[in-house]
């Protein structure tokens, strides 16, 4: 026991972990074997309610100064060491009960409060929570409520608490109705902000006052073989959910918080990298929630064996379940730049290893047709956004790419169709070709496909349609139509990793958001302010654009104070990417370049965004703003360049040479990431005018000396005037 400074004395003092799984929750997951092959005797039948944790318990004594009296106690608990997180229980006792802790530290403060409305404090005191997951909750009313934080992800990560929660739904029938005490704790200590019902009928949302509620119906129907290809719409608007940091916290249920909801967590999890034995044991832990019926994996869960779709999920590309499951969520028209954020936003710790491998995806609106037209569909549940139905010979859609090395490619094509024949066979309703040659598609029926429906409902899945080899060019794959129909809404290649021993790179291609397999090359160094830097490292290259043409990106330090792009120091790098390359090659309509970069300033700066620009025609081209969108951190800038002035009056002096323009200036302040979004859209798809050549972040300043030259890569011109 430790006395403190004021009137406290005897507060519990913790020497050990504290535990707040039952002994029969602890049993379970102390298992040490292979969760989808455990006894079913060492977990609940699910008809009762063992799903809530154990509360954390501390005492204290107190004397009371002379001319005072009590009225009561304040425990402000969290996880922030300032208790800025703080959740605050009133007692009368000297002893209180916490519940739904956090795994690991957390902090606590207590606070006598007078009748006279003056107060005492201790001391911030700690306690330790065993780190064994799950963080189950204890919410009254609900049962099989748990944080799906603080597991460690197998890059060396770990998920972030307090952050995306499961739970029941308010279902009647379980007489799981939330209480007034478990409306507080939800609100007020866990402060849940989204509600996300994946369940089949609106009367299971919470409802919870001042929190946003999204339903996303899925289709279970008592099989979980396809699970997956009839719920892929719906999740894709679950992720969407998920990459927006202003919904935090969410918590997501269904009817009882097992089945969808499962659903959604392994999905998650798989994509954030928990090992698969975790996903199945977080899956059977529901049966500790009184779910009214035992959940099983494998042969016995029959219908409901969640190993049919992660199984399907596995037979895709990727070093481990997480990247084939990242390739699953980039078919079904999840971009990269999603998934990313919500795993940035979920976790922390090192960084996810080997999702982006140079995927070839190509959703229904970058494909070109031929004799079918496009279909929109905004119904957020039946269909893609956007697909085609090749019903007949004539009809058909194609992607043209480039590759700058050999390899061999899964080709992967996002399918959907009402029929669950075990007759029928996808190569019976399409024909696949590479560069005009017909390659073999894997022998399997729609069934296998994961084709059907729910409710009326069609199934959409990711379906492997064989194996390619791609040799450095430019390649054209095409699926065409029979009389069969069938609805496609993407074609993807990934590279079959099978194949690494044999790739022959032409180009040390490299991912921006990889800076650990890309080290920078120093080009120049500039003096700023008297005082010297290094300036100008390769970010990206040698690939191919577009056009065929082999570019090189290179970023710029232009301050003496904020180093904005530098790969050689842990506190400033580059997170972000470039479309089609864009160094010496074509602004393609539609490209963005987006940085998201953490400042490091010693105070409130001003920065600019330029950009080193050149055009054929600069005496007679004019500036057509209305090409130029520029958002930094979301917000749109105003440019600063005269709309309607020719490249000219704008500093481009030469058709062969760059120079800088100026777009936008903007203040930063110390610790800020800075989100820069250039986004050129034109109505010219070949508009070949203009070159960006590299990108320039930096503290507004007057001038910039070049001093010395370190390497010589290519020719870059000598920068003689920012602003």
């Amino acid at each position: 026991m430790s006395h403190s400074l004021e009137g406290f004395y005897n507060i519990t003092e913790f020497n050990s972990p504290v535990e707040i799984h039952t002994v029969r929750q602890k049993e379970f997951l102390s298992y040490s074997g292979k969760y989808d092959e455990i006894d079913p005797s060492l977990y609940p039948n699910g008809n009762q309610l063992l799903s809530d944790s154990l509360p954390v318990n501390i005492s204290w004594d107190y004397k009371v100064p002379k001319e005072k009296i009590i009225s009561n106690f304040n425990v402000t608990y969290g996880q922030k060491p300032d208790l800025s997180d703080g959740y605050s229980i009133v007692t009368t006792n000297k002893f209180a009960s916490l519940i739904n802790s956090y795994l690991g530290i957390n902090y606590f403060r207590i606070t006598t409060n007078f009748t006279d409305g003056s107060k005492d404090q201790s001391n911030i005191h700690t306690f330790k929570v065993d780190e064994t997951c799950p963080r189950n909750l204890t919410i009254e009313g609900l049962t099989n409520c748990r944080d799906l934080g603080g597991r460690i992800l197998e890059d060396g990560g770990k998920i972030k608490q307090g952050l995306i929660y499961r739970t029941s739904g308010n279902f009647y029938d379980y007489h799981t109705t939330y209480t007034q005490a478990g409306k507080i704790e939800m609100l007020e200590h866990l402060k849940f902000k989204t509600e996300i019902n994946v369940s089949d009928g609106l009367n299971f949302n919470l409802n919870l006052p001042g929190t946003i509620v999204k339903n996303f119906n899925m289709d279970y129907g008592g099989n979980a073989s396809h699970h997956f290809s009839r719920n892929s719409e719906s999740l894709k608007n679950f992720f969407n959910i998920l990459a927006d940091s202003k919904n935090y916290p969410i918590f997501f249920h269904c009817r009882i918080g097992t089945d969808r909801s499962g659903l959604c967590a392994i999905i998650l999890y798989g994509l954030l990298g928990v090992p698969l034995n975790e996903i199945y044991q977080d899956y059977l832990f529901s049966n500790f929630g009184n779910i009214q019926d035992k959940r099983y994996i494998g042969i016995k869960a029959g219908h409901d064996n969640i190993k049919s779709y992660i199984n399907a999920i596995n037979q895709l590309e990727g070093k481990t379940f997480k990247n084939k499951l990242y390739n699953a969520l980039l078919s079904i028209g999840l971009s990269s730049s999603t998934l990313d954020t919500i795993i940035n936003l979920l976790t922390e710790g090192p960084l996810a290893k080997n999702n982006n491998t140079g995927q070839i995806v190509a959703t229904a609106e970058k494909l070109r047709s031929y004799n079918v037209q496009i279909i929109k569909d905004t119904s957020k549940r039946n269909h893609p956004n956007y697909y085609y139905t090749l019903d007949h010979p004539s009809k058909s859609v194609s992607y043209s790419f480039i590759s700058s090395k050999i390899y061999k490619g899964q080709v992967v094509a996002y399918l959907g169709n009402m029929e669950h024949s075990r007759s029928k066979k996808i190569g019976d309703a399409i024909n696949c070709k590479l560069d005009s040659k017909s390659f073999r598609i894997k022998d399997q029926t729609y069934a296998e496909a994961g084709m059907g429906n729910c409710n009326g409902r069609m199934n959409y899945n990711p379906v492997i349609l064989g194996e390619i080899n791609i040799s450095p060019g430019k390649h054209t794959i095409m699926i065409t139509g029979t009389n069969n129909p069938m609805n496609i809404g993407s074609i993807c290649i990934f590279e079959i990793e099978e194949s690494s021993n044999s790739k022959n790179d032409l180009s040390s291609s490299s991912s921006l958001s990889s800076n650990s397999n890309h080290l920078p090359i120093p080009k120049k160094k500039i003096k700023i302010n008297n005082n010297t830097h290094t300036h100008c490292y390769q970010a990206q290259g040698p690939i191919l654009n577009k056009y065929g043409k082999t570019v090189i990106t290179y970023l710029c330090d232009c301050s003496a104070k904020y180093i904005t792009i530098d790969f050689l120091n842990d506190h400033s790098y580059l997170n972000g990417s470039i479309n089609d390359g864009i160094i010496n090659g074509k602004l393609a309509n539609g490209t963005i370049i987006k940085y998201d970069i953490p400042a490091k300033a010693d105070t409130s700066i001003k920065l600019q965004f330029a950009v080193k620009i050149s055009d054929i025609n600069y005496k007679t081209e004019k500036m057509d703003l209305s090409k130029y969108t520029i958002k930094i951190n979301n917000s749109l800038q105003p440019l600063l360049i005269p709309n309607n002035t020719t490249y000219e009056d704008n500093g481009i002096n030469s058709s062969n040479s760059f120079s800088y323009i100026t777009f936008c200036k903007f203040d930063i302040n110390n610790d800020r990431n800075i989100e820069i979004e250039l986004n050129y859209h034109n109505d010219h798809d070949n508009d070949n005018d203009n070159d960006i050549n590299y990108l320039i972040f930096g503290e507004q300043i007057e001038k910039i000396e070049e001093i010395e030259e370190i390497e010589k890569i290519e020719e870059i011109e000598e920068i003689k005037e920012i602003i």
